[in-house]
């Protein structure tokens, strides 16, 4: 199976209850594009369908997703960041329209 290298910021929310329990919030999720490339290349279309079902759900409760560039030795490139369904929902559309000119399976 490919690593995926998805970092996902947190911001702690105290949810004040009888036991006092710390409830995390996940805020944003970043996905490197190249891991999903990868993963594509490799016909692991489940996972990247995974990965965008996250996403979608993340955006729909109120977080941001941000697709970057990763490298070794230098900082990542921000390429662009989604804060709405339809947002994540478009970007699903244009890796599909790829997969079609490419003849690949396409992403549920």
């Amino acid at each position: 199976m490919l690593p995926i290298n998805i970092i996902a910021s947190i911001h702690p929310l105290l949810h004040l209850t009888n036991t006092r329990k710390l409830k995390l919030k996940i805020v944003e999720l970043k996905i490197c594009i190249t891991d999903i490339s990868d993963s594509l290349t490799l016909d692991q279309n489940a996972l990247v369908s995974s990965i965008i079902t996250q996403a979608r759900d993340l955006v729909a409760a109120g977080g941001v997703v941000t697709i970057e560039r990763r490298y070794d030795n230098a900082s990542s490139d921000h390429l662009v960041s989604y804060s709405t369904v339809e947002d994540i929902d478009a970007w699903k559309n244009k890796l599909n329209e790829v997969q079609k000119t490419l003849g690949c399976k396409k992403i549920d």
